[in-house]
């Protein structure tokens, strides 16, 4: 992952995700990819969700399918999972 923290989001006709700045993924389904920055998290919610390529050196990720959502949260894991719950 870049020293500066950078991040970068390019999305392709909702159908491919380019990010950079990417820790890790924590959460992987069909539906889901949750993922942390070094600022927070981010989550990627839509259908047939594939990660198709992540390089846990460099911080990239590339994921394919039907992209219906990018959210940001600030705060930890556990505090979002109850707020997505609510919703």
């Amino acid at each position: 992952m870049s020293a500066s923290g950078e991040h970068n989001i390019n999305l392709y006709n909702r159908k491919e995700l380019f990010l950079s700045g990417i820790a890790d993924v924590c959460e992987f389904t069909e539906n889901t990819v949750e993922m942390t920055l070094d600022e927070g998290y981010l989550g990627i919610d839509g259908e047939c969700l594939r990660i198709d390529k992540f390089d846990s050196e460099t911080g990239n990720i590339r994921i394919l399918g039907n992209i219906c959502a990018i959210t940001y949260y600030n705060k930890g894991l556990s505090q979002k999972k109850t707020k997505k719950k609510k919703t």
